[in-house]
């Protein structure tokens, strides 16, 4: 499975600003990749927690474990603060991979 965040402009009450857009894409035994899900946070852009953070990803993983997802064998995630902890909070047999920018 591959979890990352992207900042994407949002209008919201005739206000465009700017969020997070969480994305979990998964991989199937067959090699099909799956979009699991893209969430975005409501957390106003003055506020201090408005980029990305390992907080809303626990939400993601344990909704993703309420829909259905049974494990995850492997997790590639970039090098967020408390991201490995996010994913074992719900996915505890996971392992975790840093995935590497070039």
């Amino acid at each position: 499975m591959f979890l990352d965040a992207l900042t994407v402009k949002v209008r919201d009450n005739h206000v465009v600003a700017s969020k997070p857009a969480y994305i979990g894409l998964g991989v199937d035994c067959d090699g099909e990749k799956h979009v699991l899900g893209i969430w975005i946070a409501k957390t106003p852009l003055e506020d201090s927690t408005a980029g990305e953070s390992a907080r809303f990803w626990v939400g993601v993983t344990a909704a993703l474990r309420n829909r259905g997802v049974r494990d995850i064998i492997i997790a590639c995630c970039d090098g967020l603060a408390g991201f490995e902890d996010a994913i074992h909070s719900a996915f505890p047999a996971a392992t975790f991979r840093r995935a590497l920018c070039t």
